[in-house]
């Protein structure tokens, strides 16, 4: 897996999400994740999906890695998701991916479009402290983190998708 410029694996983590993705579908489990073709216009996708948790009364899942929330030039990114969350009083159920959590989004002098930490302070608003995250991390022997097996992560998802579907508080 190639690392973009920051360092990230954005594109490892990505993948193992699609996966994921794709076994919830196989067990029935309705969930989103936008996957486009060249061409498509993926803030439609964004859009509608948002739209759908809204008014289907969802739960957002926000894959929690460091840049997780960044503000960005982009306005379909997890800074409009998690703007749009809080808009919307939707239910949001934060998966740790990385040992940095709460997210801790790129912020600065420097930083093209977010000088004062604004994005790690939305992180904040909508998925306060209180909030258990899921923590799809594997500590081996070794104690450094990798991430569980797809099946594990899918288990998890499902587990906390039906108590909320149930009324049951979430983990």
């Amino acid at each position: 897996v190639e690392e973009f410029p920051d360092g990230s694996k954005a594109p490892e983590i990505e993948q193992k999400f699609r996966r994921v993705h794709g076994i919830l579908k196989d067990h029935k489990f309705d969930n989103l994740m936008v996957a486009t073709n060249g061409g498509d216009e993926f803030g439609d996708f964004m859009m509608d999906h948002l739209a759908r948790l809204d008014n289907e009364k969802g739960v957002m899942i926000a894959v929690c890695t460091e840049n997780y929330g960044e503000m960005t030039a982009s306005p379909y990114s997890s800074n409009a998701e998690l703007k749009y969350a809080l808009d919307r009083k939707l239910r949001v159920l934060p998966l740790r991916v990385v040992d940095s959590y709460p997210p801790q989004p790129p912020h600065g002098p420097d930083h093209a479009y977010d000088k004062t930490g604004e994005a790690g302070t939305l992180f904040n608003i909508v998925v306060p402290s209180s909030t258990v995250f899921l923590d799809c991390r594997d500590k081996a022997d070794t104690e450094i983190a990798r991430l569980k097996t797809d099946m594990e992560i899918a288990r998890m998802i499902a587990e906390e998708l039906v108590k909320f579907k149930s009324g049951a508080p979430a983990a």
